[in-house]
């Protein structure tokens, strides 16, 4: 679940173990609530790739704020399953924040 200050931008990376960027999904604005009453609407951003080693979410400027509150990992049906220690491997799939309503 992804949520933050009404009009924050949010944005969200994926690199390989190299640094390098696989893949990026952005929102320009989060969206704000229709009523005073409504509940505070949260987002979704998805990532897909191979090899993802790591994941950066950010977007607020100053005096704003954005939350994650729920990260999902779906593996692709292909990749192998990773191990533990040493022979850890990198993500193969899709990554993302998601939300409904809170």
């Amino acid at each position: 679940m992804l949520w933050g200050s009404t009009g924050c931008p949010a944005k969200l990376a994926a690199f390989g173990a190299d640094g390098k960027l696989i893949d990026k999904s952005e929102l320009p604005a989060v969206p704000g609530r229709k009523a005073p009453g409504d509940p505070v609407p949260n987002v979704e951003l998805t990532v897909k790739g191979k090899q993802i080693a790591y994941i950066e979410f950010s977007g607020p400027r100053v005096g704003e704020f954005l939350v994650a509150e729920e990260l999902r990992y779906v593996p692709d049906a292909a990749a192998a399953p990773a191990t533990s220690g040493a022979n850890r491997k990198a993500l193969s799939g899709n990554c993302g924040l998601t939300g409904g309503s809170r």
